[in-house]
């Protein structure tokens, strides 16, 4: 990956068993900069534990870092328990899934 977007502000979302994750992005998603817009990710391929965050790469390769759970939202504690799930599965290993 050339380049980590960063997402504060996160809510995860399960739809379907699927996992987005929403929030405001900096970095460069899909070829295009995001300077803060809220946005919510593609399908979510891998995630992991990180030192500075919650490591994960979408369906489309994009590799972003959540920084920031929005912990005032209640879908936070809905959901965030299946973004741990995922990273527990995915072993902590960061290389492209």
């Amino acid at each position: 990956m050339s380049s980590r977007s960063l997402i504060y502000e996160a809510i995860v979302r399960e739809v379907k068993h699927e996992l987005y994750v929403e929030g405001l992005v900096y970095g460069i998603v899909d070829g295009s900069a995001k300077d803060g817009d809220r946005m919510t990710t593609h399908r979510l391929r891998k995630v992991w534990v990180d030192v500075d965050g919650i490591g994960a790469i979408d369906s489309q390769g994009n590799e972003f870092l959540v920084i920031d759970l929005d912990e005032a939202n209640p879908l936070v504690t809905d959901d965030v328990h299946a973004l741990f799930a995922l990273a527990y599965l995915s072993s902590g290993s960061h290389p492209d899934a």
